[in-house]
């Protein structure tokens, strides 16, 4: 059968035509007919899985983003205004405010007509998000004693309409602060948003909210500079001997320890009363080293792993899961992930006590999520087309299946504002799915 009588039966049977009417008018055996038949049931479903797929991936992104940002509506206002929105903003506002400059000396009548014209250039400005500082300005306008009282009777609305574009201003106001404050990481300045919100006679339960997640970000912050206080001062004498370690290169063992007890030491002694015992200060020296090896991966790059590992467990206080561990997260946080798979074939139950094995196993667990969420986050940002959309998403479920992987462990990193974990569990698919099988 050629192309195009094939072509002719497809037509006839997406039309509706019987199998068995088709095959009698055309000569054509019916089980012929009934392979085109499936060809196009097949092909229909092929195209349904695919148009499922590209949206499936295209809901992943958007939980993701929801997540990351907190919010749809923060999300889409964090988008910076084009020149165009900016210039009809400024001059809109310069019209109110010449408008009411206008004011001054009218009749009531006089007042009541230019605030009417006042009322359709807010109109404009409502199109828009207002930074803090453009929605300052439009409420101190809206708040001028002349656009106050300009009811002619009872029944009439003039003032409602300002008053209700006052609180409009005012809720676009606290969105304003809850933006920026979204964007900084600067605690002096989220104080300052947090004076600006106690100044604002906007409903007391938006307000009341924004409070608290600007308090919980100011703590969050505060805690994160302590921890990195902390983490960051590392005597000199400490950090040669870390960058010994991630060469490879710390032959004198007793030497390292000498200079850490002396370290211990002296900063017990700079401490006064509240100083922790050398013991703990040896202990904090240790998780130091431990943590700038895990954390600083720019600066502190593997060379050897195995080399590394045998020389940290020789150090008092680390031993040798401790000492895998470390470089095992380096390595993910670097993302050489082949070397870290490596590194964990290498210290099997061959070179380690098998009691220690399950140390071992969850590490590998730690690598494999973290190549997942790799994956992941490469499908979300990537820009392409609804068939790649189909593809990648099917790679990402057909390797959760082989791997019968735990959602909940696959971390996907931090929202923007750093007040919350996001994994794949929150934006898969199927919430209730947390394991596929």
């Amino acid at each position: 059968m050629n192309n195009s009588k094939k072509e002719e039966i497809k037509g006839l049977i997406k039309e509706g035509f019987e199998l068995e009417l088709i095959s009698f008018e055309l000569d054509i055996p019916l089980s012929e007919i009934q392979e085109i038949k499936e060809e196009i049931i097949n092909k229909e479903n092929a195209e349904k899985n695919d148009k499922k797929h590209y949206f499936k991936m295209q809901n992943l992104r958007q939980r993701y983003f929801r997540l990351f940002y907190g919010d749809d509506r923060v999300s889409k206002e964090t988008e910076t205004l084009s020149a165009k929105d900016l210039k009809i903003i400024d001059d809109t506002m310069k019209k109110i405010e010449q408008k009411i400059e206008e004011m001054k000396g009218k009749s009531k009548e006089e007042k009541r007509e230019i605030a009417r014209n006042i009322l359709s250039d807010i109109k404009i400005i409502k199109k828009y998000q207002l930074n803090i500082e453009q929605a300052e300005k439009m409420i101190s306008l809206i708040s001028s004693t002349d656009l106050q009282k300009l009811n002619r009777s009872e029944g009439d609305k003039l003032d409602i309409r300002i008053k209700e574009a006052n609180e409009e201003m005012l809720r676009n106001y606290v969105k304003a602060i809850d933006i920026e404050q979204s964007q900084t990481d600067s605690i002096e300045r989220l104080n300052e948003l947090k004076d600006k919100i106690r100044a604002s006679r906007e409903d007391e339960v938006i307000v009341g909210a924004l409070r608290v997640k600007i308090n919980n970000k100011i703590i969050k912050l505060q805690q994160q500079e302590a921890r990195d206080k902390i983490r960051n001062n590392i005597p000199e004498r400490i950090k040669e001997i870390i960058e010994k370690l991630v060469e490879g290169s710390l032959i004198n063992i007793d030497e390292a320890q000498d200079i850490i007890s002396q370290e211990a030491t002296k900063m017990g002694k700079s401490n006064g009363k509240f100083a922790l015992t050398e013991k703990q200060q040896r202990v904090r020296i240790l998780n130091q080293i431990k943590t700038a090896i895990m954390e600083n991966t720019e600066k502190y790059h593997i060379i050897e792993p195995e080399t590394t590992i045998l020389q940290m467990q020789q150090l008092e206080g680390i031993n040798i899961e401790q000492a895998i561990k470390v470089i095992i997260i380096n390595l993910i946080n670097s993302k050489d992930f082949e070397r870290a798979k490596n590194v964990l074939n290498d210290f099997s139950k061959d070179r380690i006590d098998i009691k220690n094995q399950r140390e071992i196993i969850n590490l590998r667990a730690r690598v494999r999520n973290a190549e997942i969420a790799e994956f992941v986050l490469k499908g979300i940002y990537m820009n392409a087309t609804k068939q790649e959309e189909k593809e990648f998403y099917e790679l990402i479920e057909s390797g959760l299946k082989r791997g019968r992987v735990e959602m909940s462990s696959v971390f996907l990193g931090k929202s923007k504002d750093g007040t919350r974990n996001i994994t794949l569990a929150d934006i898969w698919t199927n919430q209730k799915q947390r394991t596929l099988r």
